[in-house]
């Protein structure tokens, strides 16, 4: 079980911008249209996250190993603690949504942080990693029998991570799994045509 605390996650104001857009909110109504607003914006509510992560490598053989034929398994959670959280509870209309698509930004930048490092620990045993696989998150409703299950094996309670009542806490929370794979011959191994051998 790895566990690491305050690790680095890049801020990607545009991907920030992009998903807004895509949610339809006018970054204009709320002063946020300039780059450098928005950047300044997604900056200040990083400023309150405390990033932690647990995340563990599985090669015995758990039932869902077992069921998908997978050689190996990093599960884990990532959570940017709850100084986000009591920030947005601040905010109102489409600064906070602004807010709640700024954490899942940053949840899922984290999320490939993480996967670089299970990917390290993959490529020393031979093997490749999947896509990675989200169970519980803000934007995932993830039934509470389910979470407790989910948390228990990982020690999420070293990075303060619970399920009270049946919700992520803290708010700002994601639960993954990487499958890991055989690695795939890039291509086959051809034989070399001796002199005088018809190939």
């Amino acid at each position: 079980m790895r566990k690491i605390r305050k690790f680095k996650i890049p801020v990607y104001a545009h991907e920030v911008q992009r998903k807004a857009r895509k949610e339809k909110i006018d970054l204009f109504a709320i002063g946020l249209a300039a780059p450098e607003h928005l950047r300044e914006f997604a900056s200040s509510l990083f400023h309150d996250c405390e990033p932690a992560t647990v995340f563990d490598h599985a090669r015995e053989d758990l039932p869902e190993m077992k069921e998908r034929g997978l050689p190996g398994l990093t599960r884990g959670v990532i959570t940017l603690g709850p100084g986000l959280e009591t920030k947005a509870a601040g905010m109102q209309g489409d600064n906070a949504r602004l807010a709640e698509i700024a954490a899942a930004v940053f949840l899922e930048t984290g999320l490939k942080v993480v996967a670089e490092l299970a990917a390290q620990e993959a490529g020393n045993e031979g093997f490749d990693l999947g896509e990675a696989e989200i169970s519980a998150a803000p934007w995932i409703d993830a039934p509470a029998a389910d979470l407790a299950g989910l948390l228990g094996p990982l020690e999420a309670a070293k990075i303060g991570v619970s399920a009270e009542g049946g919700v992520l806490s803290p708010r700002h929370t994601l639960v993954f799994s990487i499958p890991w794979l055989n690695r795939k011959k890039k291509e086959k191994e051809k034989k070399a045509v001796k002199p005088g051998e018809k190939k």
